[in-house]
Protein backbone atom coordinates (compact mmCIF):
# COMPACT_ATOMS: atom_id res chain seq x y z
CA UNK A 1 0.00 0.00 0.00
CA UNK A 2 1.33 3.43 -0.92
CA UNK A 3 0.80 6.33 1.46
CA UNK A 4 0.13 10.01 0.97
CA UNK A 5 3.09 12.15 -0.04
CA UNK A 6 4.01 14.66 2.73
CA UNK A 7 3.91 17.39 0.06
CA UNK A 8 0.16 16.79 -0.27
CA UNK A 9 -0.29 17.57 3.42
CA UNK A 10 1.85 20.71 3.05
CA UNK A 11 -0.37 21.86 0.17
CA UNK A 12 -3.52 21.23 2.23
CA UNK A 13 -2.08 23.14 5.16
CA UNK A 14 -1.40 26.17 2.98
CA UNK A 15 -4.73 26.08 1.17
CA UNK A 16 -6.80 25.72 4.35
CA UNK A 17 -4.63 27.91 6.57
CA UNK A 18 -4.38 24.98 8.98
CA UNK A 19 -0.81 24.77 10.35
CA UNK A 20 0.99 21.48 10.83
CA UNK A 21 1.99 21.28 14.49
CA UNK A 22 3.91 18.03 14.36
CA UNK A 23 5.09 15.43 11.86
CA UNK A 24 4.65 11.95 13.27
CA UNK A 25 5.89 8.54 12.12
CA UNK A 26 3.34 5.76 11.73
CA UNK A 27 4.21 2.79 13.95
CA UNK A 28 3.07 0.34 11.25
CA UNK A 29 4.04 1.82 7.88
CA UNK A 30 6.90 4.03 9.16
CA UNK A 31 5.67 6.84 6.91
CA UNK A 32 5.30 10.43 8.04
CA UNK A 33 1.91 12.01 8.63
CA UNK A 34 0.94 15.40 10.05
CA UNK A 35 -0.86 16.59 13.13
CA UNK A 36 -2.81 19.65 12.00
CA UNK A 37 -3.99 22.37 14.35
CA UNK A 38 -7.58 21.37 13.51
CA UNK A 39 -6.78 17.77 14.51
CA UNK A 40 -5.47 18.85 17.92
CA UNK A 41 -8.54 21.04 18.45
CA UNK A 42 -10.84 18.13 17.63
CA UNK A 43 -9.10 15.72 20.03
CA UNK A 44 -9.51 18.26 22.82
CA UNK A 45 -13.14 18.84 21.88
CA UNK A 46 -14.12 15.15 21.98
CA UNK A 47 -12.11 14.21 25.09
CA UNK A 48 -14.73 12.85 27.49
CA UNK A 49 -15.50 14.36 30.86
CA UNK A 50 -16.33 11.66 33.42
CA UNK A 51 -16.94 12.45 37.09
CA UNK A 52 -15.88 16.06 36.47
CA UNK A 53 -12.51 15.05 35.04
CA UNK A 54 -11.49 15.37 31.38
CA UNK A 55 -9.56 12.49 29.86
CA UNK A 56 -7.61 13.79 26.89
CA UNK A 57 -7.63 11.81 23.65
CA UNK A 58 -4.01 11.57 22.44
CA UNK A 59 -3.01 12.07 18.83
CA UNK A 60 -2.95 8.80 16.84
CA UNK A 61 0.05 6.55 16.37
CA UNK A 62 -1.08 5.38 12.92
CA UNK A 63 -1.18 7.33 9.68
CA UNK A 64 -4.63 8.00 8.11
CA UNK A 65 -4.33 5.03 5.71
CA UNK A 66 -3.50 2.56 8.46
CA UNK A 67 -6.28 3.93 10.68
CA UNK A 68 -8.70 3.42 7.81
CA UNK A 69 -7.39 -0.10 7.17
CA UNK A 70 -7.77 -1.00 10.85
CA UNK A 71 -11.43 0.07 10.91
CA UNK A 72 -12.16 -1.69 7.62
CA UNK A 73 -10.74 -4.95 8.97
CA UNK A 74 -13.86 -5.10 11.16
CA UNK A 75 -16.33 -4.89 8.28
CA UNK A 76 -17.39 -7.87 6.17
CA UNK A 77 -19.70 -6.53 3.49
CA UNK A 78 -19.87 -9.21 0.82
CA UNK A 79 -19.05 -12.64 2.22
CA UNK A 80 -22.16 -14.62 3.16
CA UNK A 81 -21.96 -18.15 4.49
CA UNK A 82 -24.32 -21.03 5.13
CA UNK A 83 -23.79 -22.22 8.71
CA UNK A 84 -25.62 -23.47 11.80
CA UNK A 85 -27.31 -21.16 14.28
CA UNK A 86 -25.67 -21.74 17.67
CA UNK A 87 -29.06 -21.48 19.40
CA UNK A 88 -31.40 -23.57 17.23
CA UNK A 89 -28.88 -25.53 15.10
CA UNK A 90 -30.91 -24.64 12.04
CA UNK A 91 -29.08 -23.71 8.83
CA UNK A 92 -28.82 -19.93 8.46
CA UNK A 93 -27.15 -17.28 6.32
CA UNK A 94 -24.44 -15.34 8.12
CA UNK A 95 -21.54 -12.94 7.67
CA UNK A 96 -19.63 -15.17 10.11
CA UNK A 97 -17.99 -18.21 8.52
CA UNK A 98 -18.68 -21.70 9.88
CA UNK A 99 -15.13 -21.83 11.26
CA UNK A 100 -15.48 -18.48 13.04
CA UNK A 101 -14.87 -18.49 16.80
CA UNK A 102 -17.90 -16.21 17.33
CA UNK A 103 -21.16 -17.48 18.81
CA UNK A 104 -23.78 -16.70 16.15
CA UNK A 105 -27.58 -16.60 16.32
CA UNK A 106 -30.00 -16.09 13.42
CA UNK A 107 -30.58 -12.33 13.32
CA UNK A 108 -34.34 -12.56 13.95
CA UNK A 109 -33.91 -14.94 16.89
CA UNK A 110 -34.73 -12.87 19.99
CA UNK A 111 -34.48 -15.39 22.82
CA UNK A 112 -30.75 -14.91 23.12
CA UNK A 113 -30.23 -18.29 24.77
CA UNK A 114 -32.96 -17.35 27.29
CA UNK A 115 -30.63 -14.69 28.65
CA UNK A 116 -30.07 -10.99 28.11
CA UNK A 117 -26.59 -10.08 26.79
CA UNK A 118 -25.94 -8.34 30.11
CA UNK A 119 -26.11 -11.73 31.82
CA UNK A 120 -22.75 -12.50 30.18
CA UNK A 121 -21.23 -9.56 32.04
CA UNK A 122 -18.06 -9.87 34.06
CA UNK A 123 -15.98 -7.73 36.35
CA UNK A 124 -12.98 -5.90 35.02
CA UNK A 125 -9.79 -7.63 36.16
CA UNK A 126 -7.20 -5.03 37.10
CA UNK A 127 -4.57 -7.76 37.39
CA UNK A 128 -4.80 -8.77 33.72
CA UNK A 129 -1.85 -7.16 31.92
CA UNK A 130 -3.61 -6.64 28.58
CA UNK A 131 -7.11 -5.22 28.86
CA UNK A 132 -8.04 -5.97 25.24
CA UNK A 133 -7.65 -9.71 25.88
CA UNK A 134 -10.49 -9.57 28.42
CA UNK A 135 -12.73 -7.98 25.83
CA UNK A 136 -11.76 -10.58 23.21
CA UNK A 137 -13.08 -13.30 25.53
CA UNK A 138 -16.36 -11.41 26.03
CA UNK A 139 -16.99 -10.87 22.31
CA UNK A 140 -16.69 -14.61 21.68
CA UNK A 141 -19.11 -15.52 24.48
CA UNK A 142 -21.94 -13.09 23.80
CA UNK A 143 -24.00 -14.25 20.77
CA UNK A 144 -23.75 -12.11 17.65
CA UNK A 145 -26.55 -11.69 15.13
CA UNK A 146 -25.90 -13.58 11.92
CA UNK A 147 -26.56 -10.47 9.80
CA UNK A 148 -26.24 -6.78 10.53
CA UNK A 149 -29.73 -6.03 9.33
CA UNK A 150 -32.50 -4.02 10.95
CA UNK A 151 -35.99 -2.77 10.06
CA UNK A 152 -36.03 -4.63 6.71
CA UNK A 153 -38.70 -6.69 4.97
CA UNK A 154 -37.91 -9.76 2.88
CA UNK A 155 -34.17 -9.07 2.84
CA UNK A 156 -32.67 -12.29 4.24
CA UNK A 157 -29.67 -12.17 1.89
CA UNK A 158 -28.58 -8.63 2.73
CA UNK A 159 -26.30 -7.24 5.38
CA UNK A 160 -25.56 -3.80 6.78
CA UNK A 161 -28.91 -2.55 5.46
CA UNK A 162 -31.74 -0.69 7.12
CA UNK A 163 -35.33 0.11 6.15
CA UNK A 164 -35.12 -1.89 2.92
CA UNK A 165 -37.71 -4.10 1.25
CA UNK A 166 -37.47 -6.98 -1.24
CA UNK A 167 -33.70 -6.63 -1.70
CA UNK A 168 -31.25 -9.43 -2.47
CA UNK A 169 -27.46 -9.72 -2.14
CA UNK A 170 -27.02 -6.08 -1.17
CA UNK A 171 -24.95 -4.22 1.37
CA UNK A 172 -24.48 -0.79 2.97
CA UNK A 173 -27.84 0.71 2.03
CA UNK A 174 -30.95 2.39 3.41
CA UNK A 175 -34.54 3.11 2.41
CA UNK A 176 -34.38 1.09 -0.81
CA UNK A 177 -36.55 -1.57 -2.37
CA UNK A 178 -36.45 -4.17 -5.12
CA UNK A 179 -32.68 -3.81 -5.56
CA UNK A 180 -30.08 -6.51 -6.14
CA UNK A 181 -26.31 -6.90 -6.27
CA UNK A 182 -25.34 -3.43 -5.20
CA UNK A 183 -23.19 -1.55 -2.74
CA UNK A 184 -24.05 1.77 -1.06
CA UNK A 185 -27.51 2.78 -2.21
CA UNK A 186 -29.63 5.39 -0.51
CA UNK A 187 -33.35 5.79 -1.25
CA UNK A 188 -33.39 3.78 -4.46
CA UNK A 189 -35.78 1.45 -6.27
CA UNK A 190 -35.20 -1.17 -8.98
CA UNK A 191 -31.43 -0.76 -9.06
CA UNK A 192 -29.28 -3.74 -10.05
CA UNK A 193 -25.52 -4.30 -10.25
CA UNK A 194 -24.61 -0.76 -9.23
CA UNK A 195 -22.43 1.05 -6.70
CA UNK A 196 -22.81 4.37 -4.88
CA UNK A 197 -26.27 5.36 -6.16
CA UNK A 198 -28.48 7.94 -4.44
CA UNK A 199 -32.16 8.87 -4.89
CA UNK A 200 -32.52 6.92 -8.15
CA UNK A 201 -34.83 4.43 -9.85
CA UNK A 202 -34.41 1.80 -12.58
CA UNK A 203 -30.63 1.79 -12.94
CA UNK A 204 -28.41 -1.04 -14.13
CA UNK A 205 -24.61 -1.27 -14.10
CA UNK A 206 -24.18 2.30 -12.84
CA UNK A 207 -21.57 3.95 -10.61
CA UNK A 208 -21.68 7.23 -8.65
CA UNK A 209 -25.08 8.50 -9.82
CA UNK A 210 -27.46 10.84 -8.01
CA UNK A 211 -31.12 11.56 -8.71
CA UNK A 212 -31.29 9.51 -11.91
CA UNK A 213 -34.00 7.50 -13.62
CA UNK A 214 -33.69 4.71 -16.19
CA UNK A 215 -29.94 4.90 -16.70
CA UNK A 216 -27.86 1.89 -17.76
CA UNK A 217 -24.08 1.22 -18.01
CA UNK A 218 -23.24 4.76 -16.85
CA UNK A 219 -20.95 6.54 -14.43
CA UNK A 220 -21.03 9.87 -12.55
CA UNK A 221 -24.44 11.15 -13.61
CA UNK A 222 -26.38 13.89 -11.85
CA UNK A 223 -30.10 14.55 -12.50
CA UNK A 224 -30.21 12.41 -15.65
CA UNK A 225 -32.88 10.27 -17.34
CA UNK A 226 -32.73 7.63 -20.07
CA UNK A 227 -28.95 7.67 -20.48
CA UNK A 228 -27.00 4.67 -21.75
CA UNK A 229 -23.24 4.12 -21.70
CA UNK A 230 -22.64 7.69 -20.50
CA UNK A 231 -20.15 9.33 -18.19
CA UNK A 232 -20.05 12.64 -16.32
CA UNK A 233 -23.37 14.15 -17.39
CA UNK A 234 -25.38 16.79 -15.56
CA UNK A 235 -29.10 17.37 -16.06
CA UNK A 236 -29.24 15.39 -19.32
CA UNK A 237 -31.78 13.02 -20.82
CA UNK A 238 -31.95 10.56 -23.73
CA UNK A 239 -28.21 10.26 -24.36
CA UNK A 240 -26.17 7.33 -25.69
CA UNK A 241 -22.37 7.00 -25.36
CA UNK A 242 -22.00 10.62 -24.26
CA UNK A 243 -19.50 12.21 -21.93
CA UNK A 244 -19.01 15.57 -20.18
CA UNK A 245 -22.33 17.15 -21.21
CA UNK A 246 -24.65 19.45 -19.30
CA UNK A 247 -28.33 20.21 -19.96
CA UNK A 248 -28.51 18.20 -23.18
CA UNK A 249 -31.03 15.77 -24.59
CA UNK A 250 -31.21 13.41 -27.56
CA UNK A 251 -27.48 13.07 -28.13
CA UNK A 252 -25.37 10.19 -29.46
CA UNK A 253 -21.58 10.36 -29.06
CA UNK A 254 -22.01 13.99 -27.94
CA UNK A 255 -23.80 14.92 -31.19
CA UNK A 256 -27.34 16.25 -31.34
CA UNK A 257 -29.84 13.88 -33.03
CA UNK A 258 -33.59 13.75 -33.56
CA UNK A 259 -35.87 11.76 -31.31
CA UNK A 260 -36.40 9.20 -34.08
CA UNK A 261 -32.66 8.80 -34.66
CA UNK A 262 -32.18 8.26 -30.95
CA UNK A 263 -34.88 5.58 -30.77
CA UNK A 264 -33.58 3.82 -33.89
CA UNK A 265 -30.04 3.74 -32.47
CA UNK A 266 -31.26 2.56 -29.06
CA UNK A 267 -33.17 -0.37 -30.59
CA UNK A 268 -29.85 -1.65 -32.01
CA UNK A 269 -27.67 -0.54 -29.08
CA UNK A 270 -24.98 -2.91 -27.84
CA UNK A 271 -23.49 -1.51 -24.63
CA UNK A 272 -19.74 -1.26 -24.22
CA UNK A 273 -18.07 0.34 -21.24
CA UNK A 274 -15.20 1.46 -23.42
CA UNK A 275 -14.31 4.76 -21.74
CA UNK A 276 -10.83 4.45 -20.26
CA UNK A 277 -8.58 6.70 -18.23
CA UNK A 278 -6.79 7.55 -21.47
CA UNK A 279 -9.99 9.21 -22.69
CA UNK A 280 -11.13 10.59 -19.36
CA UNK A 281 -11.61 14.30 -18.73
CA UNK A 282 -12.38 14.81 -15.08
CA UNK A 283 -12.62 17.45 -12.35
CA UNK A 284 -9.74 17.33 -9.92
CA UNK A 285 -11.84 16.48 -6.86
CA UNK A 286 -15.46 15.76 -7.89
CA UNK A 287 -17.06 18.08 -5.32
CA UNK A 288 -20.66 19.23 -5.80
CA UNK A 289 -22.51 22.10 -4.05
CA UNK A 290 -20.07 22.02 -1.16
CA UNK A 291 -17.97 24.56 0.71
CA UNK A 292 -14.39 24.10 1.90
CA UNK A 293 -14.36 20.44 0.85
CA UNK A 294 -11.76 18.28 -0.83
CA UNK A 295 -11.24 14.71 -1.93
CA UNK A 296 -13.74 12.69 -3.97
CA UNK A 297 -17.54 12.36 -4.33
CA UNK A 298 -18.61 15.07 -1.91
CA UNK A 299 -22.18 16.37 -2.20
CA UNK A 300 -24.00 19.23 -0.44
CA UNK A 301 -21.52 19.40 2.43
CA UNK A 302 -19.31 21.85 4.31
CA UNK A 303 -15.84 21.65 5.87
CA UNK A 304 -14.92 18.19 4.56
CA UNK A 305 -11.21 17.41 4.75
CA UNK A 306 -9.43 14.28 3.55
CA UNK A 307 -12.74 12.42 3.29
CA UNK A 308 -14.30 10.27 0.59
CA UNK A 309 -17.97 9.78 -0.42
CA UNK A 310 -19.69 12.34 1.78
CA UNK A 311 -23.24 13.65 1.40
CA UNK A 312 -25.20 16.27 3.37
CA UNK A 313 -22.60 16.52 6.16
CA UNK A 314 -20.31 19.04 7.81
CA UNK A 315 -17.09 19.17 9.80
CA UNK A 316 -15.78 15.76 8.72
CA UNK A 317 -12.12 14.67 8.57
CA UNK A 318 -10.28 11.46 7.61
CA UNK A 319 -13.57 9.66 6.98
CA UNK A 320 -15.24 7.57 4.28
CA UNK A 321 -18.88 6.92 3.29
CA UNK A 322 -20.57 9.54 5.45
CA UNK A 323 -24.22 10.60 4.99
CA UNK A 324 -26.08 13.28 6.96
CA UNK A 325 -23.46 13.56 9.73
CA UNK A 326 -21.91 16.32 11.81
CA UNK A 327 -18.50 16.61 13.56
CA UNK A 328 -16.77 13.31 12.88
CA UNK A 329 -13.16 12.29 12.54
CA UNK A 330 -11.72 8.93 11.48
CA UNK A 331 -15.11 7.37 10.90
CA UNK A 332 -16.31 4.99 8.19
CA UNK A 333 -19.78 4.09 6.92
CA UNK A 334 -21.71 6.36 9.25
CA UNK A 335 -25.26 7.58 8.61
CA UNK A 336 -27.17 10.21 10.56
CA UNK A 337 -24.44 10.46 13.19
CA UNK A 338 -24.16 13.68 15.16
CA UNK A 339 -21.55 15.53 17.13
CA UNK A 340 -18.18 14.45 18.40
CA UNK A 341 -17.78 10.90 17.16
CA UNK A 342 -14.28 9.51 16.66
CA UNK A 343 -12.90 6.22 15.33
CA UNK A 344 -16.32 4.69 14.65
CA UNK A 345 -16.94 1.99 12.05
CA UNK A 346 -20.59 1.66 10.93
CA UNK A 347 -23.20 3.66 12.80
CA UNK A 348 -26.77 4.84 12.35
CA UNK A 349 -28.63 7.47 14.40
CA UNK A 350 -25.86 7.88 16.96
CA UNK A 351 -24.37 10.69 19.04
CA UNK A 352 -21.05 11.20 20.79
CA UNK A 353 -19.42 7.76 20.47
CA UNK A 354 -15.73 6.85 20.59
CA UNK A 355 -14.00 3.70 19.29
CA UNK A 356 -17.16 1.80 18.38
CA UNK A 357 -18.18 -0.71 15.73
CA UNK A 358 -21.75 -1.32 14.45
CA UNK A 359 -23.72 0.91 16.81
CA UNK A 360 -27.32 2.02 16.19
CA UNK A 361 -29.41 4.53 18.10
CA UNK A 362 -26.62 4.84 20.66
CA UNK A 363 -25.00 7.73 22.50
CA UNK A 364 -22.04 8.21 24.83
CA UNK A 365 -20.65 4.73 24.16
CA UNK A 366 -16.96 3.86 24.33
CA UNK A 367 -15.28 0.74 22.95
CA UNK A 368 -18.53 -1.05 22.17
CA UNK A 369 -19.64 -3.18 19.26
CA UNK A 370 -22.90 -4.49 17.84
CA UNK A 371 -24.96 -2.42 20.27
CA UNK A 372 -28.31 -0.73 19.68
CA UNK A 373 -30.75 1.59 21.48
CA UNK A 374 -28.27 2.13 24.31
CA UNK A 375 -26.26 4.81 26.05
CA UNK A 376 -23.38 5.07 28.50
CA UNK A 377 -21.68 1.79 27.59
CA UNK A 378 -18.00 1.00 28.17
CA UNK A 379 -16.43 -2.08 26.59
CA UNK A 380 -19.73 -3.80 25.76
CA UNK A 381 -20.79 -6.26 23.06
CA UNK A 382 -24.21 -6.98 21.53
CA UNK A 383 -26.16 -4.95 24.09
CA UNK A 384 -29.71 -3.76 23.27
CA UNK A 385 -31.57 -1.21 25.41
CA UNK A 386 -28.67 -0.98 27.82
CA UNK A 387 -27.44 1.85 30.02
CA UNK A 388 -24.49 2.20 32.39
CA UNK A 389 -22.89 -1.15 31.49
CA UNK A 390 -19.22 -2.12 31.64
CA UNK A 391 -18.11 -5.44 30.16
CA UNK A 392 -21.84 -6.13 29.71
CA UNK A 393 -22.35 -5.95 33.46
CA UNK A 394 -25.06 -3.62 34.77
CA UNK A 395 -24.08 -0.80 37.14
CA UNK A 396 -25.85 2.14 38.68
CA UNK A 397 -25.08 5.60 37.31
CA UNK A 398 -22.86 6.42 40.31
CA UNK A 399 -21.03 3.08 40.12
CA UNK A 400 -20.43 3.59 36.40
CA UNK A 401 -18.97 7.06 36.90
CA UNK A 402 -16.61 5.75 39.57
CA UNK A 403 -15.41 2.63 37.76
CA UNK A 404 -14.88 4.03 34.24
CA UNK A 405 -12.21 6.55 35.34
CA UNK A 406 -10.36 3.76 37.22
CA UNK A 407 -10.32 1.60 34.07
CA UNK A 408 -9.18 4.50 31.89
CA UNK A 409 -6.33 5.29 34.25
CA UNK A 410 -5.37 1.62 34.38
CA UNK A 411 -5.30 1.52 30.56
CA UNK A 412 -3.12 4.61 30.47
CA UNK A 413 -0.73 3.15 33.05
CA UNK A 414 -0.40 -0.08 31.02
CA UNK A 415 0.20 1.90 27.79
CA UNK A 416 -3.15 0.92 26.28
CA UNK A 417 -4.05 4.13 24.52
CA UNK A 418 -7.32 5.64 23.41
CA UNK A 419 -7.30 4.01 19.96
CA UNK A 420 -9.61 1.79 17.92
CA UNK A 421 -9.68 -1.98 18.46
CA UNK A 422 -6.63 -3.84 17.23
CA UNK A 423 -7.34 -5.87 14.07
CA UNK A 424 -6.62 -9.07 15.99
CA UNK A 425 -9.97 -8.56 17.77
CA UNK A 426 -11.95 -8.56 14.52
CA UNK A 427 -14.32 -11.53 14.16
CA UNK A 428 -13.49 -11.58 10.44
CA UNK A 429 -10.47 -12.68 8.47
CA UNK A 430 -8.64 -9.93 6.64
CA UNK A 431 -9.47 -11.25 3.16
CA UNK A 432 -13.19 -11.25 4.06
CA UNK A 433 -13.24 -7.56 4.82
CA UNK A 434 -13.40 -4.20 3.06
CA UNK A 435 -9.78 -3.67 4.11
CA UNK A 436 -8.74 -6.30 1.57
CA UNK A 437 -10.65 -4.48 -1.18
CA UNK A 438 -8.88 -1.17 -0.68
CA UNK A 439 -5.58 -2.45 0.71
CA UNK A 440 -5.14 -5.95 -0.79
CA UNK A 441 -2.51 -8.24 0.64
CA UNK A 442 -1.20 -11.57 -0.59
CA UNK A 443 -1.40 -14.40 1.92
CA UNK A 444 2.25 -14.17 2.96
CA UNK A 445 2.01 -10.38 3.31
CA UNK A 446 -1.11 -10.62 5.47
CA UNK A 447 0.39 -13.23 7.77
CA UNK A 448 3.61 -11.24 8.06
CA UNK A 449 1.56 -8.28 9.31
CA UNK A 450 -0.28 -10.58 11.79
CA UNK A 451 -3.61 -10.37 9.97
CA UNK A 452 -5.87 -13.42 10.07
CA UNK A 453 -6.58 -15.19 6.76
CA UNK A 454 -9.62 -17.19 5.63
CA UNK A 455 -8.19 -20.07 3.61
CA UNK A 456 -11.22 -22.38 3.69
CA UNK A 457 -13.20 -22.63 0.43
CA UNK A 458 -16.92 -22.35 1.09
CA UNK A 459 -18.14 -22.23 -2.50
CA UNK A 460 -21.37 -24.27 -2.74
CA UNK A 461 -21.35 -27.92 -3.75
CA UNK A 462 -23.46 -28.42 -6.86
CA UNK A 463 -25.55 -31.64 -6.77
CA UNK A 464 -25.13 -33.82 -9.83
CA UNK A 465 -28.85 -33.60 -10.68
CA UNK A 466 -28.74 -29.81 -11.11
CA UNK A 467 -27.88 -28.62 -14.61
CA UNK A 468 -25.05 -26.12 -15.03
CA UNK A 469 -24.52 -23.67 -17.88
CA UNK A 470 -21.07 -22.49 -18.88
CA UNK A 471 -20.79 -18.85 -19.92
CA UNK A 472 -20.96 -19.63 -23.66
CA UNK A 473 -24.22 -21.55 -23.15
CA UNK A 474 -25.98 -18.71 -21.30
CA UNK A 475 -28.74 -17.31 -23.55
CA UNK A 476 -28.37 -13.69 -24.68
CA UNK A 477 -31.98 -12.89 -25.59
CA UNK A 478 -33.98 -12.98 -22.34
CA UNK A 479 -37.29 -12.94 -24.25
CA UNK A 480 -36.39 -16.48 -25.34
CA UNK A 481 -35.30 -17.65 -21.90
CA UNK A 482 -37.75 -19.93 -20.11
CA UNK A 483 -38.34 -19.98 -16.38
CA UNK A 484 -36.24 -23.16 -16.24
CA UNK A 485 -33.18 -20.91 -16.05
CA UNK A 486 -34.14 -20.30 -12.40
CA UNK A 487 -33.40 -23.96 -11.63
CA UNK A 488 -29.96 -23.97 -13.25
CA UNK A 489 -26.52 -23.01 -12.04
CA UNK A 490 -24.51 -20.59 -14.19
CA UNK A 491 -20.70 -20.67 -14.31
CA UNK A 492 -18.78 -17.37 -14.40
CA UNK A 493 -16.76 -16.82 -17.56
CA UNK A 494 -13.74 -15.42 -15.69
CA UNK A 495 -13.68 -16.94 -12.20
CA UNK A 496 -15.54 -20.21 -12.95
CA UNK A 497 -17.49 -19.71 -9.74
CA UNK A 498 -21.16 -20.80 -9.71
CA UNK A 499 -24.05 -18.36 -9.38
CA UNK A 500 -27.76 -18.30 -10.09
CA UNK A 501 -30.58 -16.11 -11.35
CA UNK A 502 -33.60 -15.39 -9.13
CA UNK A 503 -37.14 -14.60 -10.25
CA UNK A 504 -37.03 -10.88 -9.41
CA UNK A 505 -33.78 -10.53 -11.33
CA UNK A 506 -35.07 -12.38 -14.42
CA UNK A 507 -38.20 -10.21 -14.49
CA UNK A 508 -36.00 -7.09 -14.53
CA UNK A 509 -33.87 -8.36 -17.42
CA UNK A 510 -36.96 -9.31 -19.41
CA UNK A 511 -38.73 -6.02 -18.78
CA UNK A 512 -35.79 -3.90 -19.99
CA UNK A 513 -34.45 -6.24 -22.67
CA UNK A 514 -31.17 -6.98 -20.90
CA UNK A 515 -28.96 -10.01 -21.42
CA UNK A 516 -28.31 -12.41 -18.56
CA UNK A 517 -25.01 -11.69 -16.79
CA UNK A 518 -22.14 -14.03 -17.62
CA UNK A 519 -20.06 -13.20 -14.56
CA UNK A 520 -20.36 -13.97 -10.87
CA UNK A 521 -21.77 -11.08 -8.76
CA UNK A 522 -18.43 -10.71 -6.97
CA UNK A 523 -16.63 -10.32 -10.29
CA UNK A 524 -19.15 -7.71 -11.45
CA UNK A 525 -18.66 -5.83 -8.18
CA UNK A 526 -14.88 -5.92 -8.56
CA UNK A 527 -15.09 -4.57 -12.11
CA UNK A 528 -17.20 -1.63 -10.90
CA UNK A 529 -14.79 -1.12 -8.01
CA UNK A 530 -11.85 -0.85 -10.41
CA UNK A 531 -13.65 1.79 -12.47
CA UNK A 532 -13.62 4.17 -9.51
CA UNK A 533 -10.58 6.21 -8.46
CA UNK A 534 -8.50 5.06 -5.50
CA UNK A 535 -8.64 6.65 -2.07
CA UNK A 536 -5.39 8.55 -2.37
CA UNK A 537 -4.60 12.19 -3.09
CA UNK A 538 -1.84 13.46 -5.38
CA UNK A 539 -0.46 16.83 -6.40
CA UNK A 540 -0.61 17.51 -10.12
CA UNK A 541 -1.16 20.33 -12.61
CA UNK A 542 -4.42 21.35 -14.23
CA UNK A 543 -4.19 20.31 -17.88
CA UNK A 544 -5.57 23.70 -18.94
CA UNK A 545 -4.08 26.32 -16.60
CA UNK A 546 -1.04 24.52 -15.07
CA UNK A 547 -2.43 25.38 -11.63
CA UNK A 548 -1.24 22.96 -8.90
CA UNK A 549 -4.21 20.82 -7.86
CA UNK A 550 -5.14 18.06 -5.46
CA UNK A 551 -6.47 15.09 -7.42
CA UNK A 552 -7.14 11.37 -7.15
CA UNK A 553 -5.38 11.04 -10.51
CA UNK A 554 -1.56 11.28 -10.31
CA UNK A 555 0.55 13.31 -12.73
CA UNK A 556 1.58 10.16 -14.61
CA UNK A 557 -2.07 9.20 -15.22
CA UNK A 558 -3.21 9.84 -18.77
CA UNK A 559 -6.51 11.24 -17.50
CA UNK A 560 -7.01 14.94 -18.30
CA UNK A 561 -7.60 16.72 -15.00
CA UNK A 562 -9.20 20.18 -14.90
CA UNK A 563 -9.52 22.66 -12.06
CA UNK A 564 -13.03 23.73 -11.02
CA UNK A 565 -13.27 26.76 -13.28
CA UNK A 566 -11.74 25.04 -16.32
CA UNK A 567 -13.99 22.01 -15.84
CA UNK A 568 -17.17 24.09 -15.60
CA UNK A 569 -16.22 25.96 -18.77
CA UNK A 570 -15.64 22.64 -20.49
CA UNK A 571 -19.02 21.27 -19.33
CA UNK A 572 -20.84 24.38 -20.54
CA UNK A 573 -19.16 24.14 -23.93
Amino acid sequence: MTHTDPKVYEHISQKTNDPILERKTCRVSWTQFPLFQSDKDFYEKISPVIAWKRYLIPSPTLCPEERQRRRMSFRNERKLYRRKCDATWETIISIYAPNSSSTVYWYTFRLWDDRNPSSYGKDFDFNTPWFFSQFAWLTQQVPSKSLVSEYNENCDYTSICWYCKDCYMTTASEYSQQCMYWYLLQTCEDVIDSSCIFNSKVCYQCIDCNNCYHCFWSKELQDCNYCYGCEQLQNCSHCIDCSWLSQKQYCINNKQVTKQEFEDHLSQYSPKWYTTFEQLITPALNVHWSENAFWWSIWSSKNIHLSFEVEKSQDISYSQVIVDCDTLMDCSNCYVTWSKSYEVMSSLHTYNNLFCWFVYNCSDCFYSLNCSDSKHLFWCANITNGEYCIFNKQYTKDEYKKLVPRIIEHMQASWERWEFFDSSLSPFWYNETVAHEYFPLERTEALAKWYKRQDENYDPHIPSEIQTLSWDDIPVDTTKVSDDILKKILICETSWRPYRIIRQELDFYRKYGLALPRKHPDVRHQERFERRPGRKLFLRKCDVTDEILLSVYPEWSSAKVYGDEAYQQHMLG
